[in-house]
């Protein structure tokens, strides 16, 4: 097994499936998160941003970075999945 750290920014749409990938990310000794930014899709952009946080909070991940992408497609209207 490498010993190597790999540094890692993560592109969600915080529902619970990316939820969990940015908790095993955090919890991974293998990996460093150096970032997460979130972008509409299962929820709103505010929704998601919201969510990335509270993720990041619940796993420790205080100092990771979040940051807000696009607020809706840029082709078609926007269907979250409520």
């Amino acid at each position: 097994m490498s010993s190597t750290v790999r540094r890692i920014i993560l592109d969600t749409d915080p529902g619970i499936d990316d939820a969990l990938a940015i908790l095993l990310a955090l919890a991974s000794p293998e990996i460093e998160l150096i970032g997460l930014s979130v972008v509409h899709g299962n929820c709103t952009l505010a929704e998601a941003v919201a969510n990335g946080l509270a993720v990041l909070e619940l796993g420790g991940g205080h100092h990771v970075p979040l940051f807000a992408g696009c607020d809706r497609p840029l082709l078609r209207p926007l269907t979250t999945a409520h």
